[in-house]
């Protein structure tokens, strides 16, 4: 995979963090490991740079989140990932 994007649950939230994270970064092909929380807009990312050095980062409200997958770009923003994503107030 290029990309793997998880939503984040209160019971698997700690190891989608921690454990995940650390498994996910051993993919040579992965470029973005992505978690969305479900209660409100933030999304928190991991990213491979070009000197394959892992940045991380929160998706702020204007932001952008490019990931060059080869053939394919990707640009992802909190708008396109909570499309259609009514929350309880």
């Amino acid at each position: 995979p290029c990309i793997v994007a998880e939503v984040l649950s209160p019971s698997t939230a700690t190891t989608d963090r921690r454990e995940k994270v650390l498994a996910y970064r051993q993919i040579p092909s992965l470029k973005a490991y992505i978690l969305a929380e479900p209660e409100r807009r933030q999304v928190d990312y991991f990213l491979r740079d070009e000197t394959g050095e892992w940045q991380q980062g929160t998706l702020g409200e204007t932001d952008i989140l490019g990931v060059d997958c080869g053939t394919i770009s990707i640009g992802l923003s909190l708008d396109d990932i909570y499309e259609d994503v009514n929350f309880h107030i």
